[in-house]
């Protein structure tokens, strides 16, 4: 259960993000752009709201699972009497 999402794999995701702008625009400068330009962004943007994303529909999955629960419960008790 994530209620908090999984903020090990965020933090990944985020130095992943990070390490593949600089790696990658260094080796774009050093190219002089003829690999392409903007991909240290794109991944950086990719995983930082990748990340966020992934995190965030775990959460509101485990608050989902605990509602559902918690309305069960409530059903099932109500079925008793």
């Amino acid at each position: 259960m994530h209620v908090i999402g999984d903020p090990t794999q965020l933090v990944e995701q985020f130095q992943t993000g990070f390490v593949e702008l600089i790696t990658i625009t260094r080796d774009e400068i050093v190219s002089r752009g003829q690999s392409g330009v903007g991909r240290g962004i794109e991944s950086l943007v990719k995983n930082v709201v990748g990340g966020f994303f992934d995190s965030i529909g775990k959460a509101t999955g485990s608050v989902a699972d605990i509602l559902d629960a918690t309305a069960l419960g409530d059903v099932s008790k109500a079925e008793k009497y």
